[in-house]
């Protein structure tokens, strides 16, 4: 597998260049993180893919990640998680702002019929007859060095996420459509409060002041009975391809 390990500032300064310049209409991204002795998570991998190349930063080797921001808020560059509550949790309080225009593969997996909280590992062999290796899934990631093992199954969590995106959407236009009709947009105002709110920023009781664990989908309106189509909501997010 090929990928680029960042580990310097040049070589970040570099990257943080390439999407302004590239203009990819989709970004791959993933987080490694240990969360075992810390409040919050410890960022350790920044996982991006795009225009074809990967590329592992190592986010323990003392650089400033903030040249990466301006793509993160690029609303033309559509940026692809699976399951990236975390990953969107972390990267809100490296920068104080939420990544604009999001998708989320497990979402989407949601809404094409693979059921609730669909892992990545079943999407990837479903839609890709891909399988995966696992094995490092509960590494100890704020370790240095990592090793080539580590690294490769870093990379995988990124290097087939815009495929499985496309696969999951193809097909699906006019149930997308529908669904996008439905929803009128999720108001970004209110997860950013609403994560605000979890990190102590913003007046609130001591419950509110822990970790946001309530993810994206607790975040929208209940659904009404009477009408099935408007318990799509969640699954919305990703049509509008923001939160």
């Amino acid at each position: 597998m090929t990928y680029t390990y960042i580990s310097t500032q040049d070589a970040l300064d570099c990257l943080a260049t390439k999407p302004s310049q590239e203009k990819p209409t989709n970004l791959s991204v993933d987080t490694e993180f240990v969360r075992k002795t810390t409040y919050w998570p410890k960022l350790c991998l920044i996982q991006l893919c795009f225009s074809g190349q990967t590329y592992i930063i190592d986010a323990l080797s003392k650089i400033d990640l903030t040249p990466l921001k301006p793509c993160f808020d690029d609303k033309t560059i559509r940026k692809i998680f699976h399951s990236g509550r975390q990953d969107v949790e972390i990267f809100y309080r490296l920068w104080g702002v939420m990544p604009k225009n999001i998708a989320d593969t497990q979402i989407l997996g949601m809404v094409t019929g693979f059921g609730e909280s669909v892992s990545y590992e079943k999407l990837c062999d479903a839609t890709l007859r891909k399988k995966l290796d696992k094995s490092q899934q509960h590494t100890d990631w704020g370790k240095r060095p990592l090793s080539q093992r580590q690294l490769d199954y870093a990379a995988t969590d990124v290097v087939d996420l815009e495929k499985i995106y496309e696969k999951l959407v193809k097909g699906q236009g006019k149930k997308l459509i529908i669904l996008k009709k439905s929803f009128n947009g999720f108001p970004q105002k209110k997860l950013t409060n609403a994560i605000q709110m979890q990190l102590g920023k913003k007046s609130g009781s001591a419950a509110l002041k822990k970790p946001f664990s309530g993810g994206v989908s607790n975040l929208l309106p209940r659904p009404e009975k009477k009408s099935p189509l408007k318990q799509t909501q969640p699954e919305a997010i990703l049509l509008k391809t923001t939160y």
